[in-house]
């Protein structure tokens, strides 16, 4: 029989406890995180302590995740997937990313890829509203998953 974790701070426990085994599997890893700015604008008004384990977070998922993804100095890249990782493990609250608008994204990179696009394309090859669209921008931007250029 499994037990449940009820409580955000059993829950916290245990993401402690997880990020102190997998650093004393791999206590020589480096990681470097570029989603800083992001970090400020969801962790602003985190305890300490949340703020620690959040980025221990990071640092775990990166290193278990990220063998490929190796800078110049040794150091594994995290990804943004790694950043929605750790947040949702610990500020699930936050993310404010529903599936349907994960998915929106997901198909938006394998439709249009890395490229620049406007919000008529993005529409027309999800087969959403331009309303529906608008809503699921503001946490994809919030969360660096889609960057907002300026237009002349």
């Amino acid at each position: 029989m499994t037990n449940v974790t009820n409580t955000i701070e059993e829950k916290r426990l245990l993401l402690y406890r997880l990020t102190r085994i997998i650093k004393a599997l791999y206590p020589t890893k480096k990681t470097q995180s570029p989603f800083d700015q992001q970090k400020q604008e969801i962790t602003r008004h985190l305890d300490p302590e949340d703020m620690i384990l959040l980025t221990d977070l990071l640092h775990c998922l990166t290193i278990l995740n990220g063998n490929s993804r190796i800078n110049e100095a040794g150091e594994l890249i995290s990804t943004q997937t790694d950043w929605l990782n750790a947040v949702q493990l610990i500020l699930p609250q936050k993310l404010k990313l529903t599936p349907k608008i994960l998915n929106a994204w997901e198909k938006l990179k394998e439709v249009i890829g890395e490229r620049p696009f406007d919000n008529v394309e993005a529409c027309s090859r999800l087969k959403i509203s331009q309303q529906t669209f608008k809503r699921y921008m503001k946490p994809l931007l919030l969360h660096g998953l889609i960057i907002q250029q300026k237009t002349n």
